[in-house]
């Protein structure tokens, strides 16, 4: 009886420290919201008020994808369309559509039905002016109000590396500047199986000390 109380009380002290270790294992998806400052950018813009702005935040991993702007035009017959760009590579992704209001305030606030891919080095946000209808493959040449994607800092978020200029004369051409996210770091699995392992050997050792005691039991009882 001494046997079996002692393997229970090992079995308890390993999923006790099994318990301690599974909150620090890492999550799989990408919650790090990015942060971006869109304004009538240089090189970039060339449609609408050079004095509209905006604020962006994305998480790649939710699909989530939310934006304020002002001083836009209300459309008629039109919309504005959000995209993500890596220019490096010429690709891009439409995140959502919206409208100005009277005052000239855009809202867009949604989640995508797939996460944002976070193998691309996405390096640009930008806004357009696109026909009603189907969301297009590709942005317009109408690029409204525009923002530079950062790497990520020490802190996690990721925020313009500096304010884009303002009020230069228009070029045709987005530039590619792409700025590469670093690569996700490996999840500490060496404790968790030093660990597993740990309760392996307990839970063997104690059957095999429960079973050599019955039989010494059984044995000294003949």
């Amino acid at each position: 009886m001494r046997t079996v109380r002692t393997l229970g009380r090992a079995l308890g002290l390993a999923i006790a420290l099994l318990a301690l270790v599974a909150p620090a294992w890492p999550a799989g998806a990408n919650g790090t919201p990015i942060n971006v400052v869109l304004q009538y950018l240089n090189g970039v813009s060339n449609w609408g008020p050079t004095n509209a702005s905006g604020v962006a935040e994305i998480i790649t991993g939710e699909g989530e994808v939310r934006l304020q702007a002002t001083g836009l035009p209300r459309l008629s017959g039109e919309r504005y369309q959000l995209w993500i760009l890596d220019t490096a590579n010429n690709t891009q992704l439409p995140l959502g559509a919206f409208n100005a209001n009277a005052d000239g305030v855009g809202r867009l606030d949604l989640v995508l039905d797939q996460p944002i891919p976070d193998d691309t080095s996405w390096n640009l946000l930008l806004v357009t002016v696109e026909a009603e209808g189907p969301p297009p493959t590709a942005p317009s040449n109408r690029r409204s109000i525009a923002g530079r994607i950062a790497e990520p800092g020490p802190g996690g978020n990721a925020r313009p590396a500096e304010l884009p200029r303002t009020g230069g004369p228009p070029d045709s051409a987005v530039p590619s500047t792409p700025q590469p996210l670093p690569p996700p770091s490996s999840p500490p699995w060496p404790l968790p199986a030093v660990i597993v392992g740990a309760l392996a050997v307990l839970v063997v050792g104690g059957a095999l000390g429960y079973s050599l005691g019955r039989r010494s039991a059984q044995g000294g009882t003949r």
